[in-house]
């Protein structure tokens, strides 16, 4: 048994490197997942609740969704296994459509991924009071309730927290374990997409459970043991006692694994798991997460350390006590009442201890202000997750073996290894999914002192020797290969042409076969096609693609700025008409050529359009609105204005949607300084109006992007402009033509953002931070001008000032700090009117 851990003992630590953001180039950013658990009601409201949930949580940078999938005995999707088990094979409130299926549609189209969260677990049945126990229909029939956990009276049911029956299945008896195992091993059979399976209580209520007579009878049986009726909780054998109770669970876990990966391999399995006081004492939920990460039973670990953010970096380091593996631990977060700076203090410590991310409890308490901080600051850069890639740098310390290795400041992350003949290095990675990789070593820019490098490369009891030049780009591939979930994987240095050795990171990427997403046909001569990979579109042809039946393709070109997009200019389609596209042999960026690929799409009008003020879906609602055509640069014949008031004069256009999309919706209007600078338009979507302030005296190309919205088939969007401005009489609200075209998600904007933002500037924390001799800091900006740095102790006496001249770009100061003493630091960047603060800290 393991030493108890009690939840209020503390242990202060002063770990100085946790108090400020490590300042990293976008390319220097780890994967990590980036989770939130998901509330039921989003899911029940249907599709467009979802996509607006998963477009909101899209923006703010997360990448993972947990849909909950398994509560109150049922599913939200059909289940044949329940309905084989004599249930219902769907909860009630899903009936009729398949919210997996929509989740998963919805999550991809935008680049989210989909995880099902079978939240419930072992609690096969709950009622919503203590009035009713009802083990549910399953659970209900006389020869399954001996499935149920047992407490020493006798009752198979535990009070749950909110004062409610919980019925839980014994991991004791072969036939619970059987339905519960088939149920995990149905949902990766026939969610095929998905992009992981998560458990949840995978346990006991609490340690007075599992005194059913088939469980005490089994205890006996297999350990020799005493009736566990009779053991109370002071007998040393209590201890044997909780230790099988933990080994039923643990073997529970593995079924569960290891059924998953025998049918999806490639899908990634991860566990909600207690803290690590919940692991011993009053608390103990009998969850030997530990024992599933030694026998890889489990692809990543969630432990929920809700309740711990004043202590999270002594939470965390227990965590990886028990598993020192942080690569494959996300845990849980709480965000109910936190701050921004805490949540920012928080994800400081979870990055610096190299955790593979984090899972957010949950989305029901996602605010407006910290929905903000994750877009904007503890989720500023958009990263891959962690099964899609893996980088193992230098400095995690848990993955990389050293001997006679010096420490240098340059390459990835701000520092990288050297050696000579003498020296030795080598990197483990974690493989958390089976899926084809391509093998990545980081050569640092700054290193040159020889012309190749030497690796090995062991998978499991193979290895394979490569040789890389060091002059080739820095992210260097040696290798590309099938690996499997359960291979180890090291790749070890051996040398160099010189005998001096440089060792940075190591990743692996998951080389996913190029798909075309999605595609439409935003006039009756041009096709859209969105694919799941960069392209190189330079070297695109018309040989590489056909359209049957019957259309001529006249030329082919791929978007610069998004190299997923490629339009193909053809002959015209015909309405209502069925037609294929077959591609071949496209380049993707990593040189890789594609098989053929397939894609079926018909031609439907009236995905571009324009409502000018004469269009009969153009509508005065009320008030006095004047035609003119004195200004220039109006759509069609002519416009109408009205001058500036309370918003009772009103307008607005309808457009009807012609099929299922993302539209971008944008408001035409003519050029005088004699308008109002604050136009009031609003735009609905859903049952709500966003509401948009624009300038109409400025031009961005004779138009403003109002919004990028989806819209079902048939449905309308409305845009409404008021007169409602701070302006005098003088001025007129003006209302001219929209525009909508049918877009993909995520398409860059059409507008020049210099003009709305003609002097921003960028401050990155300095890297590495706390150091000892020197440090980077890095700055963005998109204007000409002089940039000084300053460096002030904590007196306010400035230290130390450079000056550089910068153009619209991102830079770096390096600087030397040798004879500053220990001590904490603030540094500004000065450029034009715009003075930016950051603090370090120096330690000798």
């Amino acid at each position: 048994m393991r030493k108890p851990v009690y939840r209020r003992y503390k242990i202060v630590q002063l770990i100085i490197v946790s108090l400020f953001v490590v300042g990293l180039k976008a390319e220097d950013v780890l994967p990590e997942m980036r989770g939130v658990w998901l509330s039921r009601n989003v899911i029940m409201q249907g599709r467009e609740s979802i996509r607006q949930c998963f477009s909101e949580l899209k923006e703010s940078r997360f990448n993972t969704v947990f849909v909950d999938v398994w509560y109150r005995g049922g599913t939200i999707y059909p289940s044949g296994i329940l309905e084989e088990y004599g249930g219902l094979s769907q909860l009630a409130d899903y009936s009729g459509w398949d919210p997996l299926t929509v989740a998963i549609e919805e999550g991809h189209r935008i680049g989210l991924e989909v995880h099902a969260w079978f939240e419930y677990g072992l609690i096969g049945h709950f009622t919503d009071s203590i009035s009713a126990p009802d083990p549910g229909p399953i659970l209900g029939t006389r020869s399954r309730l001996e499935w149920l956990m047992t407490d020493r009276d006798g009752h198979n049911y535990a009070i749950g927290g909110w004062g409610n029956y919980q019925f839980w299945l014994d991991p004791a008896h072969e036939d619970a374990v059987d339905f519960i195992v088939k149920l995990f091993e149905e949902c990766a059979r026939n969610y095929p997409d998905l992009d992981g399976i998560q458990t949840d209580r995978i346990r006991y209520p609490n340690p007075d459970f599992s005194f059913s007579e088939i469980s005490c009878q089994k205890y006996q049986i297999e350990t020799g043991g005493s009736d566990p009726l009779t053991i109370s909780a002071d007998d040393p054998e209590w201890a044997d006692f909780t230790q099988w109770r933990e080994r039923k669970v643990s073997d529970l876990a593995k079924l569960i694994y290891q059924g998953i990966k025998s049918i999806n391999p490639s899908l990634l399995v991860s566990s909600s798991v207690g803290p690590p006081y919940m692991l011993d004492g009053d608390d103990d939920k009998l969850q030997d997460w530990p024992t599933w990460y030694a026998e890889h039973s489990i692809d990543l670990l969630c432990p929920m350390l809700y309740g711990l953010q004043s202590d999270m970096a002594y939470w965390l380091d227990k965590c990886l006590a028990e598993a020192d593996a942080p690569l494959r631990i996300a845990p849980g977060i709480d965000i109910n009442g936190a701050s921004n700076e805490t949540l920012s203090n928080t994800f400081k410590i979870l990055r610096n201890k190299h955790f593979a991310g984090s899972v957010i409890w949950y989305y029901g308490d996602l605010n407006a202000e910290n929905l903000a901080g994750f877009r904007d600051e503890f989720y500023f850069e958009k990263i891959s997750s962690i099964n899609q890639m893996v980088i193992v740098d230098d400095n995690i310390r848990q993955y990389v073996d050293s001997l006679q290795m010096e420490s240098r400041i340059g390459g990835f992350r701000g520092q990288y290894h050297t050696g000579n003949s003498e020296s030795r290095f080598a990197w483990q990675i974690p493989v958390l999914v089976s899926d084809d990789y391509s093998i990545d070593v980081y050569i640092p820019n700054e290193w040159n002192e020889s012309d190749s490098l030497n690796y090995r490369l062991y998978i499991n009891n193979d290895s394979l020797d490569l040789t890389v030049s060091t002059r080739l780009p820095t992210w260097v591939k040696i290798h590309q290969q099938f690996l499997n979930y359960d291979d180890t994987l090291r790749i070890k240095m051996l040398g160099s042409n010189t005998g001096n050795i440089v060792a940075d990171a190591v990743k692996i990427k998951r080389k996913k076969s190029l798909e075309i997403i999605e595609g439409f046909t935003p006039t009756r001569d041009s096709l859209q096609l969105r694919f799941n990979s960069l392209l190189n579109i330079e070297l695109l042809n018309i040989e590489q693609f056909q359209i049957k039946p019957g259309i001529q393709i006249y030329s082919v070109s791929g978007d610069m700025k998004n190299q997923v997009i490629v339009t193909l200019n053809c002959s015209d389609f015909v309405p209502e008409t069925d037609y294929q596209l077959k591609a071949w042999s496209l380049e993707k960026w990593d040189g890789t050529k594609s098989d053929t690929l397939f894609f079926q799409f018909r031609y439907v009008p009236g995905q571009i359009a324009v409502i000018d003020n004469e269009d009969p879906l153009f509508t005065v609602q009320s008030g006095d609105w004047q035609m003119d055509s004195s200004a220039a640069k109006f759509y069609g014949n002519n416009y109408v204005k009205t001058p500036c008031g309370d918003g009772t004069a009103r307008v607005f256009w309808r457009y009807q949607v012609p099929i299922s999309g993302y539209y971008r919706v944008m408001a035409l209007f003519p050029d005088s300084t004699a308008f109002a600078t604050d136009a009031m338009y609003l735009l609905k979507k859903g049952t709500e109006f966003d509401t948009i302030r624009v300038d109409q005296t400025k031009q961005l190309t004779n138009s403003v992007i109002l919004g990028d919205i989806w819209a079902d088939d048939g449905s309308y969007i409305v845009v409404k402009l008021h007169n409602q401005s701070g302006e005098s009489l003088e001025h007129w609200v003006v209302a001219d033509a929209i525009r909508i075209s049918r877009i993909f998600y995520g398409t860059g904007i059409d507008r020049d953002d210099k003009l709305q933002k003609p002097d921003f500037i960028r401050l990155f924390p300095n890297y590495p931070n706390p150091f000892n001799s020197s440090t980077k800091i890095e700055y963005e900006i998109q204007f000409s001008s002089k940039v000084q740095l300053r460096i002030y102790d904590l007196t306010g006496r400035l230290t130390r000032q450079i000056e550089q001249y910068s153009g619209p770009g991102r830079y770096s100061f390096q600087v030397d700090c040798a004879n500053l003493p220990s001590g904490i630091y603030l540094y500004q960047v000065v450029a034009g009117k715009h003075i930016l603060t950051g603090k370090m800290m120096v330690l000798r």
